[in-house]
């Protein structure tokens, strides 16, 4: 990936009248077995998220070995270019690592449609399910 170093940024305390820190906004967790490295994003990924995406996607290519890294999308209720780009740049390393990448984003409007209107849904690996990722079975 271009960059895999994960970026820290310390913020102020906020008052109520500011907007929820970055770190409430997207949440990235992690569950490998020996079949697959899933990763669940909850959440909004835009220009002060994305760097969260970035080091757990990062970390999950680093840490595969042969299994796939299969990112879960579908609880995301927002992604702009910048998590765009973080995918792009996620699927660039796991081509050269080797590592299959997979996207989990069935249906849901919200990212497939961002995906299919760049054209990047012509060069990511689409699932319906977490289990489709598993087995494999890519979106029709």
């Amino acid at each position: 990936m271009a960059r895999c170093d994960e970026s820290s940024q310390q913020g102020n305390a906020a008052s109520p009248a500011d907007p929820p820190a970055d770190e409430q906004l997207l949440t990235v967790s992690s569950e490998a077995s020996d079949r697959a490295l899933l990763l669940t994003a909850v959440g909004e990924t835009d220009m002060g998220t994305v760097e969260r995406l970035r080091g757990a996607i990062c970390d999950a290519l680093a840490n595969a070995g042969r299994r796939p890294v299969i990112l879960d999308l579908r609880s995301l209720s927002f992604i702009d270019s910048h998590g765009l780009h973080a995918l792009v740049e996620a699927s660039q390393q796991a081509d050269r690592d080797d590592v299959p990448l997979r996207l989990v984003v069935d249906h849901q409007r919200i990212v497939l449609r961002p995906l299919q209107l760049s054209g990047l849904d012509q060069i990511f690996a689409l699932y319906d399910t977490i289990d489709d990722a598993l087995a494999d079975r890519p979106l029709t």
